[in-house]
């Protein structure tokens, strides 16, 4: 057993997709906050069309983001589950 496959378990994992269903991004990281920082990041530079944006993680948790393609910062709306 190597090391990381220990803690596979305990990560979160963001994927955003296109509305068309294409993934845009995927990544793997160690902490929650990284994965929200990831979306930001990411979606400063990127959002040309609306896209969803899930964070997944231990214990069940869930957070969907809908992103919308807009020129100001109005463009997230989160639902936690």
């Amino acid at each position: 057993m190597t090391k990381d496959s220990g803690t596979a378990g305990k990560r979160f994992s963001l994927t955003i997709r296109a509305d068309a269903g294409s993934t845009m991004f995927e990544t793997d990281v160690d902490h929650m906050h990284q994965a929200f920082q990831r979306l930001i990041d990411w979606s400063i530079d990127e959002v040309g069309q609306d896209v969803c944006g899930v964070i997944s993680g231990p214990n069940g948790f869930y957070a969907n983001h809908r992103i919308r393609a807009s020129p100001d910062f109005g463009w997230i709306e989160g639902k936690v589950i």
